[in-house]
């Protein structure tokens, strides 16, 4: 297993991903991190977690926290986190999941904040149906126990 931790890292190229695991490797493990301007993303491969990191896009340009790009790995986790948005965005770049709920990632206790706009809907960047709002999404069992407040 490959542990990132207690990492502070920013971009500012493309604002997206500060923790890039897209090249079909497994076993990582991302957590207490502060990341800015840049998520996590996870594409292919099996056994990745983040957990514990702080997530924030001070400016308010297009943001996510994690990216799922993997399809049928419930070994793989985005649990425990904080995300910062100005735009409402806290996922990206997802593969849809219509299958069976046991056999997807796995999403749980996060902390979503949109500083003073609570009016801002919850964007889950498709992973999974469309929804406008995280109690929506819990409905159909993602992100059991996490919270959404400015």
């Amino acid at each position: 297993i490959i542990i990132i931790g207690r990492h502070r890292s920013e971009t500012t190229a493309n604002h997206e991903v500060v923790s890039d695991h897209d090249d079909g490797s497994s076993c990582y493990f991302d957590g207490n991190n502060f990341l800015v301007y840049g998520g996590i993303k996870f594409r292919d491969g099996y056994n990745k977690t983040a957990s514990g990191n702080l997530i924030t896009y001070p400016d308010g340009s297009e943001a996510y926290g994690c990216a799922f790009q993997v399809n049928g790995f419930n070994t793989d986790a985005f649990t425990d986190n904080v995300v910062v948005s100005l735009t409402g965005v806290f996922y990206g770049y997802c593969a849809y999941y219509n299958g069976d709920i046991g056999n997807r990632f796995v999403l749980g206790n996060n902390s979503y904040f949109t500083p003073n706009n609570s009016d801002l809907p919850f964007d889950n960047g498709g992973c999974g149906p469309k929804v406008t709002s995280l109690k929506e999404y819990q409905q159909y069992g993602y992100d059991i126990g996490s919270t959404q407040s400015d």
